[in-house]
């Protein structure tokens, strides 16, 4: 009798501690889901919202360049006073710009500069960024959407925000 009764306090135990298991495991399961999902999707959100800021400094900072009477005048005529005057790159490192083009409708590139932060030596553009953005279909896309390009773009296996104004 004491046998049968240890047996089956013990299954019930038993049976007690698996029950208790499975319904704990179960709550905290959903719950750190839940908890998971709510800062992945806080992440993704803080991500979106720095990029969309970069974008929009990178659009004023285009527009600013697009507006401004000498630049109209350097598209016309390339001079290089224009160059001497205002392309320092110090001023492209302090706005965070890793790539300049002036690029012409028709597809030629007046002026281009392409660095890192750090750097302060002038680098050539790579020919595969500048026939991203000296392509035909690009400058109609330009044209299309009435004077405003901004997103994110990959160039040779790198992300690349940009910001293009005609």
């Amino acid at each position: 009798l004491r046998q049968k009764a240890l047996m089956i306090t013990t299954l019930v135990s038993v049976t007690l501690v698996t029950a208790l298991f499975l319904v704990t495991r179960s709550v905290l399961l959903a719950d750190y889901q839940a908890l998971e999902r709510r800062s992945a999707i806080e992440h993704v959100q803080r991500l979106s919202d720095s990029l969309n800021n970069v974008r929009g400094r990178l659009s004023a900072t285009a527009a600013d360049w697009a507006f401004w009477d000498a630049s109209y005048d350097f598209m016309l005529d390339g001079n290089q006073a224009f160059i001497d005057e205002n392309f320092e790159v110090i001023s492209f490192i302090n706005l965070g710009i890793d790539f300049v083009a002036f690029i012409r409708k028709s597809g030629e590139t007046i002026y281009s500069w392409s660095g890192r932060h750090s750097d302060v030596q002038h680098q050539a553009v790579p020919d595969t960024a500048l026939g991203q953005f000296t392509s035909p279909a690009f400058m109609e896309k330009l044209e299309a959407v009435s004077g405003e390009v901004t997103g994110i773009t990959v160039v040779d296996g790198t992300p690349m925000i940009i910001a293009a104004r005609p």
